[in-house]
């Protein structure tokens, strides 16, 4: 039953939110980007899809009125995603500019400048609502960071020899203390401050750059929350409409 619980919380985006996807930058140039794409490992799969699809349709049956004739339409389009490519709801491409970075995600499309940590941010809804806001990056909680670099640990992803960075953040909030600890590969051959990485949330790069090539995010439990692996890159002409918020509006 805790699966289910936390699969509703999680089924609960895609109900409201649209699909997207994710891409990256090589150099700071004015002219070229790299289109990186990431795989999240941990994320939703058919079979998760079905099991809470399976509850909530267990509730309607047994008449529970909390179950709403447009939260069921929500999940029936929600399966046929799921079952037409379950892979493309768990892929992510980012694109990062000198200033700038653009993401697109399955829940929501933003631009954010890491300098000041203004966030622009467009919500699209399944049923053709949308939603366009401005916030901060970083809530103001007190965080403590414990970085550690091993440049001896290897590995070799798609065509790049990654090092490894483990990263622990303590974050007080109010009375609850959450840590996340994030094992980082990255490759040098691409020098793009970590801060510049959203999923790995820190205001300030410690003189770290590099091309992520995988992620894993495990909370103060030792569960995975989160685990992208990069699926490919390449290099591509700058786009300036994509880190251009009136362009982001019309999407």
């Amino acid at each position: 039953m805790r699966v289910v619980r936390f699969y509703i919380s999680i089924i609960t985006f895609f109900i409201l939110f649209a699909c997207g996807t994710k891409k990256i930058m090589k150099t700071f140039s004015n002219n070229l980007v790299v289109l990186i794409t990431y795989v999240d490992k941990n994320r939703f799969n058919v079979d998760n899809a079905n099991e809470v699809i399976s509850f909530y349709e267990s509730l309607n049956s047994n008449g529970d009125t909390l179950v709403q004739p447009s939260t069921l339409d929500a999940l029936e389009k929600f399966s046929s995603l799921v079952t037409k490519d379950s892979l493309k709801i768990n892929t992510f491409d980012y694109y990062f500019f000198k200033d700038t970075v653009r993401v697109n995600n399955p829940i929501s499309s933003y631009i954010y400048v890491p300098k000041t940590q203004d966030k622009y941010v467009l919500n699209l809804y399944l049923n053709g609502e949308r939603k366009f806001e401005k916030s901060k990056i970083f809530e103001d909680y007190k965080t403590e960071t414990k970085i550690n670099v091993y440049r001896e640990n290897k590995k070799k992803i798609l065509d790049l020899v990654c090092y490894q960075v483990k990263l622990v953040k303590a974050q007080q909030i109010g009375k609850i203390r959450k840590t996340k600890t994030y094992s980082i590969w990255l490759a040098d051959s691409i020098g793009i401050p970590i801060n510049y990485y959203d999923i790995i949330n820190v205001s300030e790069s410690y003189n770290i750059k590099g091309l992520v090539m995988e992620i894993e995010v495990r909370n103060e439990n030792d569960s995975i929350e989160q685990h992208y692996v990069a699926k490919n890159y390449k290099i591509e002409r700058f786009d300036s409409n994509l880190i251009d918020i009136n362009s982001m509006k019309k999407l």
